[in-house]
């Protein structure tokens, strides 16, 4: 498992990969809101919320993909 906080990108596929990773939160979610685009989905979590044999199968919808804006640690 990787330390601190990952921006992930929700592929068109349904998939999800991360893209960019931060030690702080406060930073990655400062990276999310500068870098997003219209027609891209990204969301804020720690590593662990991804794995590889996951990645391609969560979708955006999924319940597992939690609150971008919590600061509680998930």
């Amino acid at each position: 498992m990787k330390l601190g906080w990952y921006v992930f990108l929700h592929r068109p596929d349904g998939g999800v990969m991360p893209v960019a990773g931060f030690w702080r939160k406060r930073s990655a979610l400062r990276w999310a809101d500068e870098h997003a685009e219209p027609d891209q989905q990204l969301e804020v979590h720690r590593f662990n919320w991804w794995s590889a044999d996951a990645a391609g199968q969560r979708k955006a919808a999924d319940p597992a993909s939690g609150c971008r804006g919590s600061d509680d640690g998930h």
